[in-house]
C-alpha cells in the first residue's frame, strides 16, 4: 500500500495504527475502572467517576476487565512502543545495508566485526 503523495510505503498496518491513535486520543482519558450492577450490568468510569461504557451479557466481567485495561492511555503507550521500535528497526537495517554496501567496494578498507 502506497501513501498518497509519499514516495515510501507504508508500514503494514500503518493506516490502522492512526486510526487507532486518533480514536484513543479523542477518547475520555484513563485510568477506566468498571464496577458492577444488578443483573450482570457493567458500568466503566474514568478517573474522574463519570460513566463512558457499560457491558451486559456472556462473559460480561472477562469483557469489562479487557475494556478498562485497554484505555486510551494504555493503547498510546503501546502504539509509541510499536513507532520506537519499528524506527530502530529501520535504523539497524540502514546501518546494515551501508556497511554491507562499503564493504563489497574493492579497497574500502572497512572490515565488519564478528559478533
Amino acid at each position: 500500500m502506497r501513501a498518497r503523495g509519499a514516495g515510501s510505503y507504508l508500514v503494514p498496518g500503518a493506516e490502522m495504527t492512526e486510526q487507532l491513535k486518533a480514536l484513543a486520543e479523542a477518547a475520555t482519558k484513563g485510568p477506566w475502572k468498571h464496577y458492577g450492577l444488578d443483573g450482570g450490568h457493567l458500568v466503566f468510569e474514568d478517573a474522574a467517576g463519570s460513566s463512558i461504557a457499560s457491558s451486559i451479557g456472556r462473559n460480561h466481567v472477562e469483557n469489562a476487565k479487557y475494556i478498562a485495561a485497554a484505555n486510551p492511555e494504555r493503547i498510546l503507550a503501546l502504539i509509541a512502543e510499536n513507532e520506537r521500535l519499528t524506527q530502530a528497526n529501520l535504523d539497524l537495517t540502514t546501518t546494515l545495508r551501508l556497511a554491507t554496501k562499503r564493504r563489497s567496494e574493492p579497497d574500502s578498507g572497512m572490515e565488519i566485526m564478528k559478533l
